[in-house]
């Protein structure tokens, strides 16, 4: 290594030593990898199973998908496993989002009561408000 820098030659010790590296083996356990038993198509639709099934709370009758109907429980304080299973969601089954009729331009507002403020706010709904 006649001419080479120290640096040139500690660079060269650390590649060959990656490529005299031998890989690790993995560990041998009893049970299988969960990636060996699920292929990738599979593995999606058991995670989209879920949102699929159609769930009832018992306490207050609402009937939505197990991810929601969790979320609207432990808002409203219920236990997450007060539930039944009511059966599969159709491929019809949306949930339509609820509107609201502006009394003063007439308008369709489609969203929360929130949306519909921010909808009298707009500048056609409050020129329909001074007309009135």
């Amino acid at each position: 290594m006649v001419g080479k820098s120290e640096q040139a030659r500690t660079k060269e010790k650390v590649l060959d030593y990656h490529e005299q590296r031998i890989p690790r083996r993995k560990k041998q356990s009893g049970h299988k990898n969960r990636d060996e038993e699920l292929t990738t198509p599979s593995r999606k639709l058991q995670n989209l199973r879920g949102q699929t099934l159609l769930f009832r709370c018992l306490k207050t009758g609402f009937v939505t998908t197990a991810p929601a109907l969790t979320r609207y429980q432990c808002g409203r304080g219920i236990d997450p496993s007060r539930r039944e299973l009511v059966g599969e969601r159709p491929a019809t089954w949306i949930k339509e989002v609820p509107t609201t009729t502006c009394e003063h331009c007439g308008m369709v507002v489609k969203g929360n009561q929130w949306a519909f403020k921010q909808h009298q706010q707009t500048k056609r709904c409050q020129k329909a408000q001074q007309q009135a």
